[in-house]
């Protein structure tokens, strides 16, 4: 497995880390895990196009997993406003 799946198998990793950051409002390392897996995104299209490995499962693999990413930035988001519509 090559650097640009390396880097993809940490972005997935941290998605869980961020959410439960999200819900237990921890917004500075939450915003710090966001901006890491942001990065690797870009340096594993980068890498990927600089060593010429793109394929077509990893062009699926990184729309899957930005999907992934922004649903659950949303229900983050989602919660936050849920929260503090009940604690007043």
């Amino acid at each position: 497995m090559g650097l640009a799946n390396w880097l993809t198998v940490l972005r997935i990793l941290l998605i869980p880390v961020f959410v439960s950051l999200l819900v237990y409002r921890q917004r500075g390392p939450a915003l710090a895990v966001f901006l890491v897996a942001a990065i690797t995104d870009l340096l594993d299209g980068y890498v990927a196009r600089q060593r010429g490995s793109q394929s077509r499962l990893g062009a699926f693999r990184m729309l899957l997993k930005r999907g992934v990413k922004m649903r659950d930035v949303e229900i983050g988001i989602e919660y936050d406003l849920f929260d503090r519509k009940i604690a007043g």
